[in-house]
């Protein structure tokens, strides 16, 4: 098995509409993408070197939402 050492950039999200509270929650979700995406990546790069073929599925609720109006 082979790992990478992960060296992931810290984003962070302000907003001059946005309270302290919510610039958290984005920055939290933003970073989370980020790592999720970094993570995917690898795993897809990984799967590539079988031999044989793949499936991968990944599945996301999308849940809690972030509380975006139409008005936003």
């Amino acid at each position: 098995m082979i790992f990478r050492p992960v060296h992931l950039r810290k984003e962070e999200v302000t907003g001059k509409n946005l309270t302290e509270k919510s610039c958290n929650a984005w920055t939290y979700y933003v970073n989370q993408i980020y790592e999720m995406d970094d993570f995917i990546g690898g795993l897809t790069n990984r799967l590539s070197t079988y031999q044989e073929d793949v499936v991968l599925v990944i599945f996301g609720d999308h849940l809690p939402g972030m509380n975006i109006e139409n008005k936003d």
